[in-house]
């Protein structure tokens, strides 16, 4: 096997979160289809949503004296049902 493979391929692994989280930055993301067909159906709707949830968190900034809430969010995946015990 060639040496200059593997260096390759773990250049390419360190450098690929990098390009990604700067094209991140500059707001240069692209989204896959699928992305595109659920905003187009639900555009209007998670507006809404958002403008709720800004008008909240500015509320819950204000009674906490100007500190935002600090929230939690758990993103559990490919858990099947029952999989969890007491």
């Amino acid at each position: 096997m060639n040496i200059r493979i593997p260096v390759i391929l773990a250049s390419l692994a360190f450098a690929l979160p990098q390009l990604v989280m700067a094209q991140a930055k500059k707001g240069e993301i692209q989204h896959d289809a699928e992305h595109y067909v659920l905003l187009d159906q639900h555009e209007e709707q998670w507006q809404q949503e958002d403008k709720t949830i800004d008008s909240r968190l500015a509320e819950l900034k204000k009674q906490n004296g100007g500190k935002p809430p600090n929230i939690i969010y758990i993103l559990i995946d490919d858990v099947g049902f029952g999989e969890f015990g007491n």
